[in-house]
C-alpha cells in the first residue's frame, strides 16, 4: 500500500527531473577536463577521474581554441568510427565511455601550428528524490532555490493535479502551429519560457530570445 510519503517523493522526483531536463540551465552543467590536441591522435583519455565525471550525462557544447584565432564549434555526435587515415581540422566530437573514458575527434588532427585545446561542457545527471531526500532543500538537490523555486512549485502542483486526476492539471495539444498548453501545465510552461529569456543558455539552444511564447489556452 502506498503511503503519502512515497507518493510525494515520486511526484517531487518527477518534477525535479522534468525541470532539470527542460533546458541546459547553468546549474545542470559542468566542465569536462580540458584536452590538448596532438598531431595524428584521434582519442584522448580523461584523467580526473579516468572514467569521466560521476554525474556525466552527455556533452552539450564543445569547441576548439588555440588562443590566437577564433574558436571553432564542434558537432557533438553519439558515435565516431576509428579512422586514423583521415587527417584534417577536427569538426566532430564524441564521448567514449569506459575506463579510461575518452574524447574522440574527427577528422584526426594533422600538424598543429599552435597549441590547440578542446573545451567541453556537459549535462549533469538529474538528482534523485526519495523519502530520505524529499525534505532536503532545493539547493542540496542542485536547484536554485531563491531564483526559480516558484517555477518548480508550479511544476509540482501540475504533477499533484495529474496524480489526483484533477482536470486543473491541463494538458497539451499538438497543432500545425506547435504545442498548445492548458491549465496548470500551461502556467508552468509560460514561466519556463520566461526563464529561458533570462538565463544564460548555450547559443545553440532553440528557445532563444527569438522563440515564441508557448501558446496557452484556458
Amino acid at each position: 500500500m502506498e503511503t503519502v510519503e512515497s507518493v510525494a517523493a515520486r511526484i517531487l522526483d518527477n518534477a525535479v527531473k522534468e525541470f532539470w531536463m527542460e533546458s541546459p540551465w547553468r546549474w545542470t552543467l559542468g566542465a569536462l577536463e580540458t584536452v590538448t590536441l596532438v598531431a595524428n591522435t584521434q582519442d584522448y583519455s580523461l584523467t580526473s577521474p579516468s572514467t569521466g565525471p560521476t554525474d556525466f550525462l552527455y556533452v552539450v557544447q564543445a569547441y576548439t581554441t588555440d588562443g590566437v584565432g577564433p574558436t571553432r564549434d564542434l558537432e557533438i555526435v553519439p558515435v565516431l568510427p576509428v579512422d586514423a587515415n583521415l587527417l584534417g581540422q577536427p569538426s566532430k566530437i564524441a564521448f567514449i565511455a569506459g575506463s579510461p573514458a575518452k574524447i574522440r575527434v574527427h577528422p584526426v588532427p594533422g600538424a598543429l601550428i599552435n597549441t590547440t585545446k578542446i573545451i567541453s561542457i556537459y549535462k549533469k545527471t538529474a538528482p534523485y528524490v526519495d523519502r530520505s531526500t524529499m525534505y532536503s532543500t532545493m539547493t542540496s538537490l542542485g536547484l536554485p532555490e531563491d531564483e526559480w523555486f516558484h517555477v518548480y512549485c508550479d511544476l509540482v502542483l501540475y504533477h499533484l493535479y495529474k496524480y489526483a486526476d484533477d482536470q486543473r492539471a491541463g494538458g497539451v495539444t499538438m497543432t500545425p502551429n506547435g504545442p498548445q498548453y492548458t491549465g496548470q501545465l500551461g502556467t508552468y510552461k509560460a514561466k519556463v519560457w520566461e526563464m529561458t529569456q533570462r538565463e544564460k543558455l548555450p547559443i545553440w539552444d532553440s528557445r532563444d530570445m527569438n522563440a515564441e511564447r508557448p501558446k496557452i489556452s484556458k
